[in-house]
């Protein structure tokens, strides 16, 4: 009975998986009381096996501590499942029978001090950039583990976990999906890259706009641009937005006057499973050449046509004098109209009129 309640209780927590905000902290204490645990904890690493974050419950704060200070990289678990699909289990007591395994400073030093008698963990989600896992800590090792969680209640919760998992990513794939079709119409795309400029969502549009930009890895998994200076800055500015909150722009040069221009935001919680470091990439091609149209000029100052198609030229590069000449009209005519600019949109000096006509490129 107990049993029955407990399954019961884990299943209801998987049905918000897909929320916002997720009950993680209800997800651990009812997945371990499930399936007998003293502790658990969810982890995420990054396409190069680094920690992106854990979240852990009924646990020792310094343990974890330690294990994110330094004992991860050693984590035998971690460093076994670095390649194994989603859906399979990994359990301690089995791999420490190797006797080199034994050897490694997780089972030797970490497991023993921190009363550590077996971790099995289950791998949720297995991408080149992202890895998921979920990880049961016992003070007393149980023998076939990972036989006893393949059948029962353990196999019950376990499949609908999985199935939780691929429906909160593909929620996110069809959402940023919605995004990216809204924006279609102005030729501009969106994707989901990690703090190493790794792809994480990106559709086919966002791939060849990569392609074509030359900005898409060997390998179509990631960001790159022949300049390393040139990358070091967009990574720089991938750590600001993380680091601040704040959204960042960047752009990226692709020959003269023609480059990339990125608006990095820090991806909402919709696009992400759980609170890893995940940004949202809109791009757009920009061109030193590219100026706005007269009547948008027109309709967004609130200019006359005249003024407007001052105005234009203006942005296009143009002095007052070859505008008079190219309009056939004196050139204090010309001057007239740009003093009138000058009033309508509150600017002093020529510059500024051009800087802020330049905003509708």
């Amino acid at each position: 009975m107990a049993t029955n309640i407990a399954l019961g209780n884990a299943m209801e927590v998987l049905q918000h998986l897909g929320d916002a905000k997720p009950p993680w902290d209800a997800f651990l204490q009812t997945s371990k009381t499930l399936l007998g645990a003293d502790a658990a904890a969810f982890m995420m690493f990054d396409g190069e096996q680094k920690l992106d974050l854990i979240k852990h419950s009924d646990s020792d704060n310094s343990s974890f501590r330690e294990y994110l200070d330094h004992y991860y990289q050693h984590d035998a678990i971690a460093q076994a499942a670095s390649k194994s699909p989603a859906g399979q289990w990994w359990d301690s007591a089995e791999l420490s029978r190797a006797p080199e395994a034994r050897k490694l400073p997780f089972y030797a030093d970490f497991m023993p001090r921190h009363r550590l008698g077996q971790v099995t963990a289950l791998i949720l989600l297995a991408e080149p950039g992202r890895r998921m896992a979920v990880s049961f800590h016992r003070m007393t090792a149980r023998p076939n583990t990972v036989e006893e969680f393949a059948k029962g209640n353990a196999r019950i919760f376990t499949e609908a976990l999985l199935r939780a998992v691929k429906a909160r990513v593909k929620g996110a794939d069809v959402q940023l999906s919605a995004i990216e079709s809204a924006l279609s119409s102005i030729d501009e795309v969106v994707f989901l890259v990690n703090k190493n400029a790794d792809l994480m969502r990106c559709s086919p549009a966002a791939y060849d706009f990569l392609a074509e930009a030359k900005m898409l890895s060997p390998t179509r998994r990631g960001l790159t641009h022949d300049v390393p200076k040139v990358m070091h800055s967009l990574l720089q500015a991938l750590s600001m937005a993380l680091a601040t909150s704040r959204p960042q722009q960047y752009c990226v040069p692709l020959s003269w006057g023609v480059g990339v221009r990125f608006d990095i935001t820090a991806a909402p919680l919709n696009l992400k499973f759980y609170n890893e470091s995940l940004l949202l990439l809109r791009a757009r091609k920009t061109s030193a050449f590219d100026v706005p149209d007269a009547a948008e000029l027109a309709t967004f100052f609130g200019l006359t046509v005249a003024e407007a198609r001052v105005l234009l030229r203006l942005v296009e590069g143009h002095s007052p004098k070859d505008i008079a000449v190219a309009n056939a009209v004196a050139e204090r005519t010309v001057r007239n109209q740009i003093a009138s600019l000058m009033v309508k949109m509150s600017c002093t000096r020529l510059s500024e009129l051009v800087r802020l006509g330049s905003l509708l490129r």
